[in-house]
């Protein structure tokens, strides 16, 4: 019996060389998916075949043993039937849903690119863009240099130009003061000459004044004289 079974066990084995066959060749590199939909099979058909081997030894008749081998087996490939079913069915929809994830991701890396590309040219812009403003910006430092050397000249000068000022405003104040005093000085100095002369004036005026009344004393004591002197010479002559 011993070597019955061993017979019987090589004859059986074969059903997991062709499950990895059929799996490698129907599904490709794709294990999971065998995995997942051979597993609860297979564990029936290793409950199948443990029952084989257990109707092995406990059948009494060598016809009993033979039908139920054949009616095992015959189970055991319709289980086979159905699963090679399935997993055709799988790979077709795994082929199909693949065809489709195929399109997704190559329309996804048509946009990404596109994407790519509208990306390079927009950062071509940008490039552009940005060495155009770096030498805006170099040109506006350069004339920020020039102006700030022009403007801290321009405070000197007026720094420079202040100082001047200044000392010209106080020498103008100097100045000014002087000739103001010196203006009062000479208002003092005119005002006692104009005092001064006016007395004078007023001096010769009396002076003249008097003379005049001099001059018209005399003149009448000259007129009185001289016809004194007419009427003596008058008298002289008559008595002649």
């Amino acid at each position: 019996m011993s070597v019955e079974k061993s017979e019987y066990h090589s004859e059986m084995e074969p059903p997991d060389e062709l499950e990895t066959s059929f799996s490698e060749s129907t599904l490709g590199p794709h294990p999971e998916v065998t995995a997942t939909l051979f597993t609860p099979k297979r564990s029936l058909i290793e409950e199948t075949m443990r029952s084989l081997f257990d109707l092995d030894y406990e059948s009494d008749s060598a016809g009993s043993q033979t039908l139920v081998r054949a009616d095992m087996l015959l189970q055991v490939m319709e289980e086979y039937e159905k699963t090679i079913s399935q997993l055709v069915t799988v790979k077709e929809e795994t082929k199909a849903q693949m065809e489709k994830d195929k399109e997704t991701i190559a329309a996804e890396r048509d946009t990404a690119l596109q994407h790519l590309s509208n990306m390079e040219v927009a950062f071509n812009d940008i490039h552009q863009k940005y060495e155009r403003a770096k030498t805006v910006i170099e040109t506006l430092h350069a004339n920020e240099k020039e102006l700030k050397k022009s403007y801290d000249a321009v405070v000197e000068t007026v720094e420079a130009q202040n100082t001047a000022y200044q000392k010209l405003k106080q020498h103008a104040a100097e100045k000014l003061s002087a000739a103001n005093a010196e203006i009062e000085k000479i208002h003092k100095e005119y005002n006692g000459e104009m005092a001064r002369m006016k007395a004078v004036a007023r001096k010769n005026e009396l002076k003249c004044k008097s003379l005049e009344e001099s001059l018209e004393q005399k003149k009448k004591e000259l007129r009185e004289l001289t016809q004194i002197c007419d009427e003596l010479i008058g008298k002289v002559t008559c008595q002649s």
